[in-house]
């Protein structure tokens, strides 16, 4: 398959309505970006968003207001704590009524969605936009395998047939594995610009996804 566009963005607030949470705001800006770059139909475009702990900051305030006398949550940060209500608002704002799927994995999400993303484009020979983003979850809520810094990617996938530089993403198990794996969104990004050959991430307890730059790849041709 093909990387047809990466976004680039720095992690940033974004400008998505005064009431947008950080997380979306970071999410929102890295798929605006990438899918400018790629210059299709947004509205055809399936998806996959991928976050290991959804916008935890969100979580952090519902959690606090319940706890008032008189309890007082808030729907709308009830809405942002829900993970897949990034999905929606994206299929809102861009009046998309494709596939999408919300993956969250623990420390394997990165591996997990990249593999759904393939199968995805594989499967439909249709590009796929696979989001990435995190915010760092405040005390009490952080645990070790947290993110400690705002981050977001966005990148689409197509088939052979697209443009862009060809890849292979291959599902391996335990045994298979010879190579460090990591889980970070920076070795990712330089993997997909072709600023590394390879990279091999977590896609679950004993399985991993291994991400290869190809030199060259016969057109026509589909793989995963």
């Amino acid at each position: 398959m093909r990387v047809s566009a990466v976004s680039s963005l720095a992690p940033t607030q974004g400008t998505h309505g005064r009431r947008a949470s950080v997380f979306e705001r970071l999410a929102l800006d890295a798929a605006r970006d990438a899918c400018m770059k790629w210059g299709g139909d947004i509205s055809t475009l399936q998806s996959v968003f991928a976050t290991h702990s959804g916008d935890a900051q969100a979580v952090d305030r519902l959690l606090r207001s319940v706890t008032t006398t008189p309890a007082a949550p808030s729907p709308l940060t009830f809405l942002q704590s829900v993970s897949c209500t990034l999905a929606g608002t994206w299929a809102t704002r861009t009046h998309n009524l494709a596939a999408s799927t919300t993956v969250t994995a623990g420390p394997h999400t990165l591996g997990a969605a990249l593999l759904e993303a393939a199968v995805m484009v594989v499967c439909e020979e249709h590009p796929c936009l696979l989001v990435v983003a995190d915010v760092p979850p405040p005390p009490p809520l952080s645990m070790p395998d947290h993110v400690t810094a705002s981050q977001a990617l966005a990148v689409i996938l197509s088939p052979m047939s697209g443009t862009g530089s060809a890849i292979d993403i291959g599902h391996m198990d335990a045994q298979a594995v010879h190579r460090p794996r990591v889980a970070d969104v920076d070795l990712l990004r330089a993997v997909l610009v072709g600023k590394t050959r390879e990279v091999t991430v977590a896609s679950g307890p004993s399985s991993y996804v291994a991400i290869h730059v190809q030199r060259a790849h016969p057109a026509g041709s589909a793989n995963l």
